[in-house]
């Protein structure tokens, strides 16, 4: 990812632009500056940036969650309601403590560098995991997992701060070959903040998806012809029904077991 296109984002961002928005500013001004038209620019951008979820910016919530996070086994994990692992941290198939707490650690550095993948990968010591040959296609799982709920939970709190202002949510999906069909049918779709569409849905409501939230005032929706959708499918695969936000910033301690609950408050 060029260093200027990603300097460009941070900006934007600090002056209150969405991410997504942020980036295809950035992506197009970037492009048009080394002499594409802007519907090539347009093009290239939708393109080539689309893996930009997966290589995300310092993100201070993001970052405070994770590291409040429980590191627990897969037999205690497993035990958890969905959306109390929000809270909780494990990798499947991996009971040594030790081992579990080097890979939260890499994981906690690439929420604070903005580390791609594959320095994640190169960061780990893949065959103390048990992981080589084809079997790191499962740490890919891990860090895109994990750094996409953490974002997207990061995300909703900032949401919900200026949500007076920005009553409405419009769900926006990485439009290419590997997007779900069902992600890719709400692309665009708006609906109020308070929508229950939000409650089971909210990004990443799958492994591996790459799709996030934007928010709108009445001005911008007015101003981009948008209309407000009231009825939606629930497209969350199993076990990412719910709003990894919401779960993360106003748990609802009664869910929890006495053990856990002690560790977060």
């Amino acid at each position: 990812m060029p260093e200027e296109y990603l300097n460009c984002v941070k900006a934007l961002m600090k002056k209150g632009k969405a991410k997504e928005d942020a980036q295809r500013i950035c992506a197009i001004a970037y492009y048009k500056k080394y002499g594409k038209t802007p519907e090539e620019a347009e093009k290239e951008q939708k393109s080539e940036f689309a893996e930009v979820e997966y290589k995300p910016l310092p993100f201070e919530e993001a970052i405070e969650l994770f590291k409040n996070k429980v590191i627990l086994t897969k037999d205690q994990y497993k035990k958890l309601l969905n959306e109390v692992k929000i809270r909780a941290f494990t990798v499947a198939r991996i009971m040594e403590a030790d081992i579990l707490k080097d890979v939260y650690d890499e994981l906690l550095k690439a929420l604070q560098n903005g580390t791609t993948f594959e320095d994640f990968k190169k960061s780990l010591d893949l065959e103390k995991l048990g992981w080589t040959g084809e079997a790191p296609y499962r740490l890919d799982t891990v860090f895109r997992t994990n750094i996409q709920s953490m974002y997207q939970a990061g995300h909703y709190k900032q949401q919900m701060e200026v949500v007076d202002t920005r009553p409405y949510w419009q769900y926006v999906a990485v439009m290419d070959s590997r997007t779900r069909p069902s992600h890719a049918k709400m692309n665009g779709k708006v609906f109020p903040a308070d929508h229950p569409f939000w409650e089971k849905n909210y990004p990443p409501n799958g492994f591996n998806c790459r799709c996030t939230v934007r928010t709108l005032s009445e001005r911008e929706l007015k101003r981009e012809g948008l209309s407000v959708s009231r009825k939606a499918p629930n497209i969350a695969d199993t076990g990412f029904d719910f709003n990894p936000g919401k779960a993360a910033w106003e748990p609802d301690l009664s869910k929890y077991p006495d053990w856990l609950r002690k560790k977060i408050t």
